[in-house]
């Protein structure tokens, strides 16, 4: 699972990776893919991960990164949510709430849709 941070009006990033395997990483973003830099506000990401025969949930609860966490900034954070799975048959299917191009890509912020304020 993937899901993307940026305040409105702000060229620059932050993507977040969850594996159900326990991995994760943080990475902030100057602009659209570009100076890509490990988060450093992050030492550790703890989340959980519950599974069944028939659902996957992932929860994390996190501070923002410090650039994020300024009234302004989080007066209008865009949100993008999006997730890669895998068939039992080693088929990738890609999931997002919005995919704006004809082809799935995370990073395009017409995908961060969701509007956290």
């Amino acid at each position: 699972m993937e899901f993307f941070l940026a305040a409105a009006d702000q060229t620059d990033y932050w993507e977040y990776n969850l594996s159900p395997s326990g991995d994760w990483n943080v990475y902030h973003l100057d602009s659209y893919r570009k100076g890509l830099a490990e988060e450093p506000a992050y030492k550790q990401l703890p989340f959980n991960v519950m599974r069944d025969d028939k659902q996957l949930s992932l929860s994390l609860t996190c501070a923002l990164p410090p650039v994020l966490a300024t009234p302004t900034a989080a007066a209008g954070l865009e949100v993008g949510v999006s997730a890669v799975l895998q068939s039992s048959s080693g088929e990738l299917t890609y999931w997002a709430v919005a995919h704006p191009g004809s082809e799935p890509d995370f990073h395009h912020r017409g995908g961060f849709c969701l509007k956290l304020a």
